[in-house]
């Protein structure tokens, strides 16, 4: 919203003193220099200039929020609805957030990249969208960052993301993120967002050389391809255990358009029905 107000030159109201997350969100991040948290940062390769634009904060264990001692992050930098906390010692859970009462699967981080690209990339948590905010500066094709704080893409997630014309999925490349990616697929199918998947080499994008980063954005997949790789590497030996597991994340098979008959073929082979379309009610 803010984007889209900023190139149509209109400006909207500040809401500062009326959310009491900026408050913890301004605190938070004048706190971030010297502190714990920007010694984690940039531990992890990460660089600090992009930490000031994601609004990247800190609140000492003597802090009364539930997110002290946590590196924080807004989801949204200028207009924070929530914060995460991430954990900066190993302890559970990993992430906190802020207000706790607000559900995690209703919103999404997005950050702007900087350059003219208008695509979006979608990645599961904010030090993935912090690694690739620093390597795509400039990028000709992506111009925004997202994370989904997680493994999978919520449906309210989903009709933010299809908001934009070109979107690349990038989660994790291990069987969570791979399962993830497939229900993704099947959330934003028919929105009329052109959809592309990256498959990284590690399995994240924190883990990637900028090299490897670059390489997987050059090769990206069509959602049908991936879906086929997708089946073929949870396989093993087990390709009926694999089908299984994917069957969940598709709908019913009169709206399935975007699997390739092969895959159709095999599931039926394999003795692996596919969803039933429910009867409407009369």
């Amino acid at each position: 919203l803010e984007r889209l107000a900023e190139e149509a030159g209109v400006e909207i109201p500040n809401h500062r003193e009326e959310d009491p997350a900026w408050s913890l969100a301004e605190e938070a991040r004048r706190a971030f220099k010297g502190s714990p948290a920007e010694e984690y940062w940039t531990s992890r390769g990460l660089d600090l200039r992009v930490a000031e634009e994601m609004g990247a904060g800190y609140l000492p264990p003597s802090h009364p929020s539930p997110l002290r001692g946590r590196l924080i992050i807004p989801a949204f930098p200028k207009r924070p609805p929530f914060l995460a906390g991430r954990t900066l010692n190993g302890e559970t859970p990993k992430y906190l957030y802020h207000p706790r009462g607000r559900a995690v699967a209703h919103h999404l981080g997005v950050w702007r990249v900087q350059g003219t690209g208008r695509a979006l990339i979608v990645v599961e948590g904010a030090l993935d969208a912090a690694r690739l905010l620093s390597l795509l500066r400039g990028h000709p094709t992506i111009g925004a960052v997202a994370s989904v704080w997680g493994g999978r893409v919520s449906q309210a997630q989903a009709g933010l993301i299809s908001r934009y014309a070109e979107v690349y999925l990038a989660l994790d490349a291990d069987r969570a993120g791979v399962e993830g990616m497939v229900a993704a697929i099947n959330l934003l199918r028919g929105t009329g967002t052109i959809l592309r998947v990256v498959r990284w080499p590690r399995k994240d994008p924190g883990e990637c050389t900028p090299e490897q980063v670059a390489a997987a954005l050059e090769s990206p997949l069509e959602p049908h391809r991936f879906l086929w790789k997708a089946i073929k590497w949870l396989a093993g030996d087990d390709l009926k255990l694999a089908l299984q597991r994917v069957r969940p994340f598709l709908t019913p098979a009169s709206e399935i358009d975007s699997i390739p008959t092969l895959l159709r073929k095999l599931m039926e082979e394999e003795g692996v029905t596919l969803p039933q379309q429910a009867t409407p009610p009369k």
